[in-house]
This record gives C-alpha cells, structure tokens and sequence, in this order.
C-alpha cells in the first residue's frame, strides 16, 4: 500500500513542480492552466468539448480497459435509449447545464474562487471554460454505470446508478454552495432537501422512471449514499470532481488511477463496499484532502466566499435582490442581474469601503480580498464575542469556521472485516483547526 500511496504523492523533494498553494503538491509544472488530458489540446475550448462529452461517450472513456464492460453499457444504451433521452431532457436535468461549478467571468467567486486566482497569476483567462453541473452529474453516472458494470450488477442496479448519478445536483441552487448556505441561513431548505423534492414531484422525472423501470426510493437511496449503491455513488462523485478539477489546475489523476480503483472494489451489498485492496480508495481520499486544503479551502477562497457571501447579503437587505432566483434560477441570469445591481451600488456616493472592495470581487480583482482588511485567529468563544462586537459597530466582519477536509470517509469491508477509510488528521495544517474573524475596516 505505502508504495502504491507514494506513487500518487510523491515526496516533496522529488516533485519537479511547484508546491502552490499552501503546500498542494503538484506532480506536473504549473506552467499552463490548461487541462493535462492530451499534447492535442491546445485551447479550453477543446478541453471543455472533452468535458462536454455525453454520457455512453465518457462511460466509454471509464471503461476503456474493460472492452466486455463497454459492450455491455452499449447494449443497455440500445435498450434504453428512450427513458435516458426523456430523463436528460428533464427541466430539472437541462437546468444543471446553466449551473456552474467552476467560476465564470461574470462571477469568479462561485464555488471555487481560487481556480481563478490560479489563472490570474500566470497570466491567463479562464472566462471561457464553464464546467457546468450536468457535466459532472453525467461523470457521475457515467463513473457509477461502470463500476457497477465490472461488479456484474443487473440492469435494474445499473439503471438505478445511472440515475443517481444524473440526479444528484439537481437541487443546486444559483452560486452552488455560497448560494445554498445563504438560504439556509434564510430559513430555506438545504441543496439535498430541494433536490429530493424535486425528484419525487417532478413529472419530467417520474415518466423517464417508469419507462426506465426504475424504484423513485432506490434511486433516492442511492443519491443520500445509503446502502451498496449509495456508496459507489459516494466514491463516484469523489472521483468525477476531483478527476475534472484535477485536469484544470494541471494534476491530473495518474494515469491507470481510475482503473486500479475499479479493480480494487471486489463487490457490493446492503452491507457496503467489499474490497481486495483499500490502498485506492484511501489515496482518493487523501488526494481529497490535499485538493480540499491547497484549492477549494485555500485562505484566500474562504476569505473571497465570506466576501461574496455578504454582497449577496447586502444586496438582499437593500431589498435589490430576489431570493427565489438564487434557488430556482440559473447562474447565467442571475449574473447578468447581479452585475446591473453591483453597477447601480457602484454609481453611490456614499458606498462604505468594505462594500467596494467586496463589490470589486465582479472583476476578478482578488487583490482586494487580499489587503485592506483584520484578521483575527481565536477560538471559538472569542470568535463569537468578536463578531458581535464588531456588528455593533456596524463593521461587517465575517467567520472563518476550522477546516475538517479529512472528514470525509468511505466504509468498507475488508479480508471480512469493517473498516472505515479516511485521510489521516495529519494533513491538517494548524491554522485550519482554528477559528479566523475577517473584516475591512470602515
């Protein structure tokens, strides 16, 4: 296992590439943001056809050491080709392709603000690649219909999979997890909430179901990761985001990876996941960990999401903002709207200074985010009491909650015993147990 781990996380010293940032190891020089899939792609719009590809031609990509398998999904393809086409049509579904999970010009602070940091320091735009939530879910599904194809699970299962893997994200709101932890601290029900309703009460989904003969329950288990299914379905989301973003920032998942990981799961039931090696599975985890610490949790992509989270708040409370349009809309409108409100606080004479350096966030200027502010590292009572102190003096502090990216885990059974995977508490740099308050002065 420890050699198999080393060859995905090599030693520090024997990485040719640049440890950027906060210690991401990266196992290829940072000289170009462009995804590291083929020497043929030379622009993101050719990397963002590749990502763009549909669900049989990605299923084909996963399955490319397996050609039995890929004769197999063909063959469910053929059959149903009637039932996937009405579920991939769904409104619900298309909606997933007007959602981004990668940031856009219009706002570089969603979801994933610092993919864009990463851009602007080595002089490149990155406007023009929009990995959309359908691309994802169709990685999903297309990863889910695999494995469960290798383990020789029947058609319904597969189905199931498929299905899961399609439907996960549909409860997304506009801004994906800015936006969702918006409305729940508005009273709002939370992305998995809105989703499952939206699976159970939708016409659009409920006919390609019947049609597909598939469980609405099973299919709910497996998007919630209960059981067998829901736990291919957990590895499979792991798997597709990090295997996506990885290509973008230039670490791509080694090449066999996904095939080893495969091979390594001997089969599934209601108990869980059975498997001949766990060393796959937890390097996933651990790769997590470094992604979630170096990329997604960077300092400065918390400090730009708290920023986000208060134009959005401030904008709302001037009552210029429409809060069913953060959950039903689309990113497209919403930016467009977003960008005419941000104007009109911008044409003010008396715009506070924070507003501005917030505001300035819509032309990726992250340069702000990075001065011009308090930084405060206390425990937890202290955070509390700052953070009203603070309002009181009408500052607009926000909070930097500690950082558990080893949190995630997967349960498996090994040689028959249970066992849980998880990447070891460790990675865990200090500054990440610990609370942070973070304003601009007034």
């Amino acid at each position: 296992m420890d050699n198999f781990l080393s060859s995905i996380f090599p030693p520090a010293s024997t990485v040719k590439g640049r440890v950027y940032p906060r210690r991401l190891q990266m196992n290829a020089p940072l000289t170009d943001l462009y995804p590291v899939l083929s020497p043929s792609f030379q622009t993101l719009e050719e990397a963002l056809a590749y990502e763009a590809a549909p669900l049989p031609a990605w299923t084909k990509r996963v399955l490319s050491f397996d050609k039995r398998g890929w004769s197999r999904a063909q063959e469910l393809f053929s059959r149903q080709t009637m039932g996937l086409d009405r579920l991939l049509q769904a409104p619900p579904v298309q909606r997933l392709s007007r959602l981004y999970q990668f940031g856009s010009r219009d706002s570089p602070a969603i979801c994933r603000p610092e993919l864009f940091v990463l851009a602007q320091e080595h002089g490149r735009t990155m406007h023009t690649f929009r990995h959309t939530r359908l691309m994802h879910s169709t990685q999903v599904a297309a990863t889910n219909l695999s494995i469960g194809i290798c383990l020789g699970l029947p058609d319904a299962a597969l189905l199931v999979l498929v299905c899961a893997g399609l439907l996960h994200d549909v409860g997304h709101s506009v801004e994906s997890h800015y936006g969702d932890e918006l409305l729940m601290h508005w009273g709002r029900a939370g992305h998995e909430a809105r989703g499952k309703a939206i699976v159970v009460g939708s016409p659009s989904i409920r006919d390609p179901f019947e049609r597909l003969g598939v469980s609405c329950a099973d299919v709910l288990h497996a998007i919630d990761e209960v059981g067998g299914l829901g736990s291919l379905q957990k590895i499979s989301d792991t798997l597709a985001y990090l295997g996506a973003d990885g290509r973008l920032v230039g670490w791509p998942l080694p090449e066999g990876f996904v095939e080893r990981l495969i091979r390594s799961i001997k089969s599934v039931d209601n108990q869980g996941i059975h498997v001949h090696d766990p060393a796959p599975m937890l390097a996933l985890l651990e790769r997590r960990a470094h992604m979630w610490r170096g990329l997604y949790h960077s300092a400065r992509s918390q400090r730009a999401g708290g920023a986000y989270r208060l134009v959005l708040q401030e904008l709302d409370a001037r009552g210029l903002f429409d809060r069913r349009s953060l959950e039903n809309g689309d990113d497209l409108s919403f930016h467009s709207l977003l960008r005419t409100r941000l104007s009109l606080h911008r044409l003010s004479a008396h715009v506070p200074a924070w507003i501005d350096a917030y505001l300035r966030l819509a032309d990726m200027d992250f340069s702000l985010v990075d001065r011009e502010r308090v930084e405060v590292v206390v425990d937890a009572d202290a955070a509390r009491a700052l953070m009203s102190d603070l309002q009181r003096l009408d500052e607009k502090p926000f909070l930097l909650e500690p950082q558990r990216y080893t949190r995630k885990s997967y349960n498996v059974w090994h040689e028959g015993e249970p066992g849980t995977l998880r990447a070891p508490d460790s990675l865990l740099a200090p500054e990440d147990k610990q609370f942070r308050v973070v304003w601009y002065p007034v």
